[in-house]
């Protein structure tokens, strides 16, 4: 899905796109009936008008052919859809530093999350990396916890084994030299329990990397351990003062300051 979004930013009216697609085909006969058939083709269009469908993962490309094609005149009107795993190629007037920014980015997106997230509820974690515009899980971790159960240590076990497998989670996506914030969110004490957790085995295991950085984890309210309870997180003001010098949250300040000027003046 990322690389859908990064394709949409990319893509601009009058960029030159060809990939393969499929158009309706009509011929006519010798004695003037007609008959339809769709072929798959490969077209080169100039884009006029660029749409992300988010919920089919989709991105648009409406504009005209600027190939030449035995079932298609030049200039006619065409849309492309870019689907997830699908090649295409794209030819620019001019490749700006903006643009080669946005491919490096998309080519390495680990490398700009200064904000990584992790939220949970007892038995589910999703390890995340937070970039300006995307959220990427990193690790999905899901352990089931019994209930409590009179003379039994099976639920104890259970949380252990889930903290232990968060706390690697976190060792191996997490690089504390690039992220400076790590939001640890939960409902409940699920977060301070496992906060306690790993404090204690970082001291234990002499785990650097946690112990150095004890100070850039910050602990919040979220609903739940799927990866939407972030929206949560990021609308929170007291939150954001926390991440004041981070790409993500000058990028949720720009879209706050837009969203009120669309309610002063739409």
């Amino acid at each position: 899905p990322e690389d859908l979004w990064h394709s949409y930013n990319l893509l601009q009216k009058g960029d030159l796109v060809r990939c393969t697609t499929v158009r309706k085909v009509v011929k006519e006969s010798n004695t003037g009936s007609t008959t339809s058939s769709k072929k798959r083709l490969m077209l080169t269009i100039q884009v006029k008008k660029v749409d992300f469908d988010p919920d089919v993962l989709e991105v648009r490309l409406s504009g005209t052919v600027q190939s030449e094609n035995e079932l298609v005149r030049m200039g006619a009107h065409h849309t492309l859809t870019l689907e997830l795993n699908q090649n295409f190629s794209v030819e620019k007037e001019c490749w700006d530093q903006i643009y080669l920014d946005l491919l490096e980015e998309a080519a390495n997106p680990d490398r700009q999350a200064e904000v990584a997230a992790v939220v949970m509820h007892m038995g589910l974690c999703h390890v995340c990396l937070v970039t300006g515009a995307l959220t990427i899980t990193k690790a999905r971790i899901e352990v089931n916890i019994p209930k409590k159960r009179t003379g039994s240590s099976q639920n104890s076990k259970a949380i252990t084994k889930f903290f232990e497998a968060v706390y690697q989670a976190i060792l191996r996506h997490v690089d504390f030299s690039k992220v400076k914030v790590v939001l640890l969110g939960s409902p409940g004490y699920v977060k301070d329990d496992f906060f306690q957790y790993m404090q204690q085995e970082a001291v234990r295991r002499d785990d650097r990397k946690f112990i150095e950085n004890k100070a850039n984890f910050v602990l919040v309210k979220a609903s739940n351990g799927h990866k939407y309870a972030l929206e949560e997180v990021f609308s929170d003001a007291a939150i954001m003062s926390r991440m004041n010098d981070t790409k993500v949250a000058r990028e949720v300040e720009v879209l706050n300051k837009f969203m009120r000027m669309m309610d002063v003046d739409p």
